[in-house]
């Protein structure tokens, strides 16, 4: 679809102005053929519809109204909001917004995010008939969604997260919703509200304090004045430019001029807000403003434009979302637990018109998403019922890895939502921005009292006591810190004082003068210990839920899934009883014994209906796959073993049910993954494909396969041992450690003296497991069918490589039916691409990197894409940083030094924490030559060289005031060392540029080492690293063979992928490239070039 002309936009706002006065006239005359709603119209909501959270509200003349948010869930009012009815919609995620023209038309929008696979997305819904029927316009191809406004019957925006294919987070429509196209603009993060005028002009704002401009259908511009930790999460807007915007801390700013300038409003809202209130919604009618957020026992109210407030109590205590009035003494409000109020003397009074007295039975109050337990909330909330919630009070979006990762919030709204929890909030106020901060509690305590202007105990006591005060629960769960856990140890004492503080009538005072928090008692306190352990208050992950219909584990690795990159395998929770005023806890202490919490009641929610109905065949159905997976982590110690479970897996998972079979072939891949016993973890998601291909495990074991497939670095650690050591099944200790010795004998006759520190040798899970396993699966399990071996290795090596890569091209096809949405992600088109480069298929290739090229010129996946065409006709500069790495023919002494004459060739790539003005170094250009390396120079530097054997790595970096001098220990080094603690230079090695697998070779200032091949940190090579320093600098070379890297060394012009991170501990990062993450992502990499 082309996007609107400026002129066809021109006369569709005239149509919808003339349109506009004529509805207006028909709604203030009475509604037109409308819709008679009866019970019988409306399905019974079930039990975790019934609290789903409300985001939004709105109305179409003063009676007839909607309500919609969690779970997918919309209620209907016919009488000004007296009375709702519920309206089942065809999806279960999260509507964030709803905008109705008239009482049939209407629009809903939301956001979802795919277990496994984590990807984000947006819906958007249509009805005709008042929201009684909803159909999908749109899922899984569009952003998370945030917002919808539509100023006529086909005209309209949407507006949510920015990504690589919609650059400004704004979209348009101009046939109903059928269609959507990115508006023009300047690239955005993400936008989370907007409020437009009916000639489509307005802003829109969100996370961060991002704040832009909407005009003439484009983001006009934005606007960083307000940016920082605070986010916007509501504006408001009039025809004639008169507005206010609101966010966290009681952040209320207005204006006259349509968003262009902002101020504060002429009578200050009390400043002590700014610790104990959130403002997520405003609503504007004539001179009045009412804003309301969390807590939620009062709604602040201005009669005259924000010269004087007045704080209207509410009689509720938890958070409102949405605010709309139809006249000055007109409003409603809803919000969390489903409740919604109603007001017709503009605010002055309140009723709850649904839900209301309801609150949590439990809280849980955390450091970080990992703590989460979330298998106790499966069992006490999606299982029996309670009300719950949890508070994450460090935030992560303003770190190094932030570029990453979607939104903390989104993705823990959805994760809990999934378990049948309430609640997911994240706390503004505590960012974890560098490394290592976390574990560093004078530092941590140091950057939080500078953001909290030196007040950090009053200002978090402040805010859990109004927390604890806001959703009134009778327990609080808490996680035992680790030792090194800074972050999580402030947190729990925090939380301890916060419990006691928030019973004392005497403490918290600006919560209950400003907000009309009451006391509130928790009756008990659990802390979920660090090693679990069977007990009354345990949780099993194959605990079955009967009401829920399966085990815990069913719906916790889901959300696990969603809720972090890389999860965790699930074992066992455990809660320990810190604190009780039940005497009944003295013996044996439950969850909620003693307490009096009725089901349907204020904390509880009615029972889900028990269905018994093949109970006892589910039950056994988890034993078998329990027993299956333990069985088989016995097998998988030896080869053989993991041959004969491969053979039996078709067998065992046919006599189960398809969601048992599904997870049991995924617990199974997991654990072949894990241990690095690759056939074993194809088969196994390859039969999941094969049995379950629409199970939500499909598209993620489908992208495993593919990277897995398509990456020439795996492709390289499969073949090498059936090169060097076919027919060989498992390696003897003795054995490795004599050759591993030779192996350093060896070095000492290198040209160079190339002097080698010892690593101590450990056995690898990829010489454990030499002999592939190997079956003759059918279907889809075809794809990795294996073949006698040829005679000659490099028969071997083409065939084999073939043979993958036609089992790649194949699983494209599965990911783009299973997921389209999730394959058009650029990181995943970048592996086809790769491969289709491989496959001797350039035109399919070009395709993909052209499609890249038409994202936005500033976005890395378009700069990745230039790279790669730049690559096709080098010209003098390059659009992507470029490293020399130089064939050396005298090799350097590995000392630690740097004197070695080679290196004075060598380029020299420096290090910086911000992006530097482009160089000749980092552009392609010849290398300026130099009289040695300047070690004295204070800025981190790398150099590369290499050779026939070897790739040759060295650094000098100065040290950082602050951090440790350890100094270099060459003795009892080990593969995959702890170098959190320690300075340290992390390389990223991509050779066939699919920016999805790399090797990564880590040196810290010890000249202690840490390696891994994508996921597999068990990838030990073979490589040597010397170390050496003083006070001002420490040095490190490393010699790193080609055999274990690639068939070869690699032929001059030819060009790898390569990310160079500095790492330092409670500082931040530098890097060669930039944006510069922790954990190397595609935009981390520049091209090396080899000569």
């Amino acid at each position: 679809m082309t996007p609107p002309s400026l002129v066809l936009r021109a006369l569709l706002i005239v149509t919808f102005v003339l349109s506009w006065a004529e509805s207006t006239s028909a709604q203030d005359a009475g509604p037109q053929a409308s819709i008679e709603f009866t019970a019988s119209a409306s399905l019974a909501a079930s039990p975790l519809e019934d609290d789903a959270t409300l985001h939004a509200v709105t109305f179409v003349g003063a009676r007839t109204g909607w309500a919609v948010g969690d779970r997918g869930v919309c209620w209907i009012t016919r009488d000004g909001g007296q009375k709702w009815i519920f309206s089942r919609t065809p999806v279960r995620c999260a509507l964030r917004d709803v905008c109705f023209l008239t009482d049939r038309v209407g629009w809903a929008v939301g956001a979802e995010v795919a277990p496994y696979t984590r990807f984000a997305s947006g819906v958007i819904l249509h009805t005709t008939d008042g929201g009684l029927n909803w159909k999908i316009l749109s899922q899984g191809q569009l952003p998370p969604l945030f917002q919808v406004q539509f100023l006529d019957d086909q005209l309209g925006f949407v507006i949510g997260e920015a990504t690589p294919r919609c650059p400004t987070g704004i979209l348009i429509s101009t046939d109903a919703g059928t269609t959507w196209e990115a508006v023009n603009g300047p690239r955005a993060t993400s936008w989370r509200t907007a409020a437009l005028t009916s000639q489509g002009t307005g802003i829109v704002a969100g996370p961060r304090g991002s704040l832009g401009l909407v005009g003439r259908g484009q983001l006009a511009r934005t606007i960083d004045q307000f940016q920082g930790l605070r986010a916007i999460h509501a504006v408001s807007l009039t025809e004639d430019g008169r507005g206010w915007l609101v966010g966290d801390g009681g952040w209320a700013l207005q204006t006259s001029n349509g968003g262009t300038s902002w101020s504060p409003p002429n009578a200050a809202l009390p400043s002590r807000l700014r610790d104990c209130m959130e403002f997520l919604a405003v609503a504007q009618h004539e001179d009045h403003v009412w804003i309301a957020g969390s807590p939620g026992s009062v709604i602040w109210h201005s009669p005259d434009s924000g010269q004087r407030w007045e704080a209207l109590p509410t009689g509720e205590t938890t958070p409102w979302r949405s605010l709309h009035f139809t006249s000055p003494t007109q409003g409603v409000a809803v919000g969390d637990l489903g409740k919604i109020l109603r007001t017709t003397d503009g605010g002055q009074t309140w009723q709850p018109v649904r839900a209301g007295g309801r609150h949590l039975a439990y809280l849980t109050i955390q450091a970080r998403p990992d703590q989460i337990p979330l298998a106790t909330l499966t069992k006490y909330s999606a299982e029996w019922g309670y009300r719950s919630g949890t508070i994450l009070l460090t935030r992560r979006d303003l770190g190094t890895d932030s570029e990453r990762q979607r939104p903390l919030s989104l993705r823990a709204d959805e994760a809990l939502s999934s378990v049948g929890a309430n609640v997911a909030t994240v706390d503004w106020r505590l960012p974890l921005t560098v490394p290592g901060l976390d574990r560093d509690r004078n530092k941590l305590l140091d950057e939080w009292s500078l953001l909290t202007d030196q007040k950090l105990p009053e200002v978090v006591l402040t805010d859990l006591i109004a927390q604890i005060r806001t959703w009134q629960p009778e327990v609080i769960l808490l996680s035992e810190p680790s030792a090194d856990d800074a972050a999580g140890r402030i947190v729990f004492d925090a939380a301890l004082k916060a419990i006691d503080q928030a019973a004392d009538p005497l403490a918290g005072h600006e919560v209950t003068q400003l907000l009309g928090l009451a006391p509130w008692s928790v009756s008990k306190v659990f802390t979920r210990t660090i090693i679990p352990q069977a007990g009354p208050l345990t949780v099993h992950p194959r605990e079955m839920l009967v009401r829920v219909g399966s085990p815990v584990d069913q719906l916790v690795e889901p959300a696990l899934a969603r809720l972090l990159d890389t999860p965790p395998i699930l074992g066992m929770e455990t809660l320990r009883l810190i604190h009780s005023r039940i005497e009944a806890d003295t013996t044996t202490p439950t969850l909620f014994g003693g307490l009096e919490i009725p089901t349907n009641g204020p904390m509880r929610r009615a029972h889900l209906p028990t269905n018994l109905n093949g109970l006892e065949k589910r039950q056994q159905d988890i034993k078998t796959r329990e027993g299956f997976v333990n069985f088989s982590r016995q097998l998988m110690i030896g080869p053989e073993g993991g041959q004969q479970l491969i053979a039996q897996l078709r067998s065992k998972v046919a006599a189960i049910s398809p969601d048992e079979g599904a997870k049991l072939l995924s617990d199974v891949a997991r654990d072949y993954r894990d241990r690095m016993l690759f056939e074993g973890a194809e088969q196994a998601y390859s039969l999941l494909l094969d049995l379950y291909p629409d199970h939500p495990a499909a598209p993620e074991s489908a992208a495993w396969l593919l990277r897995f497939w398509a990456s020439s670095e795996i492709g390289w650690l499969r073949i090498k041992p059936r090169l060097s050591q076919r027919g060989e099944s498992q390696t003897d200790r003795a054995i490795l450690q004599a050759e591993f010795q030779q192996g350093l004998h060896e070095n000492q006759k290198l040209p160079g003296t190339l002097s080698v520190p010892e690593l101590s040798p450990s056995i690898t899970p990829i010489q454990q497991a030499i002999t592939p396993v190997r079956v003759k699966p059918r279907g889809l399990v075809e794809l990795v069918a294996g073949q006698e071996a040829p005679t000659q290795s490099a028969d071997l090596l083409t065939l084999q490589a073939e043979q993958w890569r036609g089992s790649a091209d194949r699983i494209t096809g599965l990911v783009d039916r299973t997921a389209p949405g999730f394959f058009r992600e650029p990181e995943i088109q970048l592996a086809v691409a790769a491969l289709m480069r491989r496959s001797s298929r350039p035109a399919e290739s070009d395709k993909i990197i052209d499609e890249l090229l038409k994202l936005d010129s500033k976005d890395a996946w378009n700069q990745l894409a230039q790279g790669e065409i730049w690559l096709l006709r080098p010209q003098i500069r390059s659009p992507r940083p470029v490293a020399t790495c130089r064939r050396t023919t005298l090799p350097p002494r590995l000392d630690g030094e740097l004197q070695d004459a080679c290196w004075e060739g060598a380029t020299e790539l420096f290090l910086t924490e911000q992006p530097a003005e482009a160089s000749r170094e980092f552009m392609g250009a010849a290398p300026v030559p130099t009289a040695g390396v300047q070690i004295l120079k204070a800025r981190p530097m790398v150099l590369m060289l290499y050779d026939d054997r070897f790739l040759y790595l060295a650094g000098t970096m100065p040290r950082q005031t602050g951090l440790s001098l350890a100094p270099s220990q060459q003795a009892g080094r080990t593969h995959d060392a702890d170098l959190n603690a320690y300075d340290r230079i992390s390389f990223a090695l991509d050779t066939d540029r699919d920016y999805n697998t790399f090797y990564r070779l880590d040196v810290d200032q010890r000249g202690h080492t840490r390696d891994a091949c994508w996921e597999f940190s068990g990838w030990n090579p073979k490589w040597y690293v010397a170390s050496a320093g003083d006070d001002q600098v420490w040095r490190f070379e490393a010699a790193i063979p080609w055999t274990e890297l690639a068939p070869a060394a690699p032929q001059p012009s030819t060009f790898w992928a390569i990310g160079i991170t500095r790492t330092l501990p409670t500082v931040g990062l530098q890097g060669w490239n930039h944006p510069v993450t922790e954990t190397p992502s595609p935009q981390t990499f520049g091209l090396l070039r080899f000569e």
